[in-house]
């Protein structure tokens, strides 16, 4: 039953009222969430504390609604990604990889998909709002190979928001 069945955007609501819109809904967020970690994990722990900090965020607000079964999935998988994050600390030498990103925004989009099914009270935009950063980088992304550089959107590269922001960054501080 891990359906999205509001999404408090308007327009949406009507695809997401019917059982085919709502599990289609499902699958374009799983596939997208789990899509945009693995775009940010191009600068070594930016994905993994970023996943850490969206699934905190998650447990809290299952904790807050009374879910059990989401806010402590939501904790083993914090406890996976801090461990690989302190192995990985403090030179980044090592991704996630496909395997642990595609993982990481599998298991934050699912888990946010049934926190919501599971608990109406929780409003349908928290887990948008959650994964603000990933989904920003993802259009950000799309964007700047469509229109900026008229390539496919499909195309990879390694020009990202967060490697452009890294490289200002490096530039201002060391000059």
């Amino acid at each position: 039953g891990a359906q999205i069945k509001e999404t408090a955007i308007p327009g949406l609501d009507l695809i997401a009222a019917t059982t085919v819109g709502g599990y289609l809904l499902a699958l374009l967020v799983v596939s997208g969430v789990a899509n945009s970690i693995n775009i940010i994990d191009g600068m070594n722990g930016l994905a993994s504390m970023c996943a850490a900090i969206m699934l905190a965020g998650l447990a809290y607000v299952a904790i807050q609604a009374g879910d059990q079964f989401v806010a402590a999935m939501a904790i083993a998988v914090i406890g996976a990604v801090l461990g690989f994050f302190m192995w990985n600390y403090p030179f980044g030498l090592i991704f996630l990889g496909d395997g642990g990103a595609y993982f990481l925004g599998f298991i934050l989009s699912e888990l946010a998909i049934l926190l919501l099914v599971r608990n109406p009270e929780v409003s349908p935009m928290f887990p948008l709002l959650l994964c603000a950063y990933p989904v920003w980088e993802t259009v950000f992304s799309m964007y700047r190979r469509k229109v900026v550089r008229g390539r496919p959107v499909g195309m990879p590269d390694v020009i990202h928001l967060h490697s452009l922001i890294y490289r200002r960054l490096i530039r201002w501080a060391i000059g």
